[in-house]
């Protein structure tokens, strides 16, 4: 009798467990329905419509991307046929006039001509004496221009144009080689005394004047057998030179150039100027007038030493040797044979 009824137990004991077990199943089976229905689906599809939106802003602006590098490519495309349709031209080496701005007493020693004032100006003179070599014509650095060939090897530093000396019977030669420079190199002749050369962009207006500034100052000489004069007696009626002292011509280093200069620079200089001594000059080109008495100094040259360069001579019996220092440190040395050669200082 006991054992049927362990039996019937041990079958109702299984019945429960399985009963449990198909509990669970059901009720997993509804959570799984109720996740689907009720939390996946609602969080899902939302999603999946932002990520829609996201792209679609997303092609948008790949598209707008697209063609900003389409316009790009275009403008690079025009640039590139502007560039390849306009000529090219190298820059002109223009270098800087040297000077310690720790001196602040020699404020008016200071460089006048600076960036494109002093390119332009060498690149008119470059233009200029291109067309003198081409027509064998004879020209030399003249006035403060010479100076500063002889003193600093380049310009003077408070000077503000470029003069050279043209023989007065050669005008009618250079005027159409000059007049037919191409722009922006313009051939000023309102005065009949000298005429002046400049570039039209770069430059500054001088009221009520037509050129403008800078420009290159060409005066005009005359010679027989015997002398050289300038053309304008009224103002330089002391500038009459001996023909040995000019002619024939030599080169001289100028701001990294070399330029035609008189065959004694140091006699054609002295008969006119005291170039040891360092003088800031009355006239101001930027302006055209007579500068204010006060912006006037007279120092000697040997009392800018440090300042600015200054060029120093060593006389030997072959020759000299002319190095141009800034206080002790050097920028350049030349050497010049007897022909060439002068006096020792400065």
């Amino acid at each position: 009798m006991m054992k049927p009824l362990l039996k019937i137990v041990r079958w109702f004991r299984c019945l429960h467990r399985v009963s449990h077990i198909l509990l669970f199943v059901c009720l997993f089976s509804a959570l799984n329905v109720l996740s689907y229905h009720y939390l996946y689906k609602p969080l899902s599809a939302p999603r999946i419509v932002r990520q829609k939106g996201s792209l679609t802003s997303q092609r948008g602006s790949l598209t707008s991307q697209k063609g900003s590098l389409t316009s790009q490519k275009g403008s690079l495309t025009s640039q590139q046929g502007s560039l390849t349709s306009a000529p090219t031209s190298p820059e002109p080496d223009c270098g800087h006039i040297p000077f310690n701005a720790t001196y602040k007493k020699l404020e008016p020693f200071k460089p006048v001509l600076t960036g494109e004032f002093l390119c332009g100006l060498l690149e008119t003179t470059d233009a200029f004496l291109h067309e003198m070599t081409k027509a064998n014509i004879s020209v030399f650095m003249y006035g403060g221009t010479l100076i500063g060939s002889w003193r600093h090897h380049g310009f003077v530093p408070w000077d503000d144009d470029i003069d050279f000396a043209v023989p007065i019977d050669k005008q009618k030669i250079i005027l159409p080689l000059l007049k037919g420079l191409h722009p922006p190199f313009v051939l000023d002749m309102s005065s009949s005394m000298r005429w002046k050369m400049f570039k039209s962009t770069g430059s500054a207006s001088i009221p009520p004047y037509s050129w403008r500034f800078p420009f290159l100052d060409i005066n005009f000489y005359h010679r027989n057998a015997t002398h050289v004069w300038d053309n304008d007696q009224r103002i330089f009626s002391s500038y009459i030179y001996p023909r040995d002292w000019i002619l024939p011509l030599t080169t001289r280093p100028f701001h990294g150039r070399w330029w035609p200069a008189p065959r004694d620079v140091e006699k054609a200089l002295t008969l006119n100027y005291q170039i040891d001594t360092c003088y800031t000059g009355y006239y101001s080109h930027r302006l055209e007038k007579v500068k204010a008495r006060t912006a006037v100094r007279t120092v000697p040259c040997s009392g800018l030493q440090g300042a600015l360069p200054l060029v120093k001579r060593v006389v030997t019996a072959s020759g000299c040797n002319e190095t141009l220092y800034l206080g002790d440190r050097v920028l350049e040395h030349h050497w010049f044979d007897n022909s060439k050669c002068a006096r020792g200082y400065w």
